[in-house]
C-alpha cells in the first residue's frame, strides 16, 4: 500500500449522505474514483484543445473566474457568444479593480485597523495607569520621608519592658 496522505475536498450534503450510506468505506470509494478517473483519462483520446481545457492552468481558471466576477459586477445580462472570450489583464475594467479592492479592503484591512485602534486605546489606558501609579508611588515615598523626619533618630518606637 502507498503512503498515507490527507486529502480535503468540499462536497455537497447529498453526496456525503450517499458516501456514508454506501457499502464501501470512504477510502475505498476515493481510491476507486481516482483509479477510474485516471483510467478514463488515459483511454480517451481528445484533441489538443480539449486536453488544454481539461488540464487548464491555474491562471486560466483565474481568468475565467475574473470574467464571471466582471459579469456579476456589471449586473447586466450579457448575450451568450459562441466562442468563449479570454480575459486579459488589459481588458479588466476599473470597476472590477475597484470592486475587488473594496472587497479586500473590507475583509482584510478594516478588521486590522479596528484591531490597531483597540490596541492603541489599550496602550493609552496603560500609560495613564502607569502615570497614576508613579504619582501614587511618589506620594507614598514623600509621606514615608515626612514620617521619618518627625520621629527622633535615637528614640525607639517600641521600648523594651523592664523585668
Amino acid at each position: 500500500m502507498g503512503q498515507t496522505k490527507g486529502i480535503a475536498i468540499r462536497i455537497d450534503n447529498e453526496l456525503l449522505k450517499e458516501i456514508e450510506n454506501h457499502n464501501l468505506g470512504r477510502n475505498d470509494l476515493v481510491i476507486q474514483a481516482i483509479e477510474s478517473y485516471l483510467h478514463e483519462s488515459d483511454s480517451k483520446t481528445k484533441s489538443s484543445s480539449k486536453k488544454k481545457e481539461k488540464t487548464s492552468s491555474t491562471w486560466s481558471e483565474i481568468e475565467e473566474n475574473s470574467e464571471k466576477i466582471k459579469n456579476i459586477s456589471k449586473k447586466t445580462p450579457q448575450p451568450e457568444t459562441t466562442q468563449p472570450q479570454k480575459t486579459t489583464i488589459e481588458s479588466l475594467t476599473d470597476d472590477f479593480y475597484n470592486e475587488v479592492y473594496s472587497i479586500i479592503y473590507n475583509t482584510e484591512v478594516t478588521p486590522l485597523k479596528k484591531q490597531l485602534e483597540l490596541k492603541d486605546d489599550l496602550i493609552h489606558t496603560l500609560k495613564q495607569q502607569n502615570k497614576s501609579i508613579q504619582a501614587d508611588k511618589q506620594f507614598l515615598f514623600d509621606h514615608i520621608k515626612n514620617l521619618e523626619e518627625r520621629i527622633p533618630k535615637k528614640q525607639r518606637l517600641f521600648q523594651k519592658r523592664k523585668k
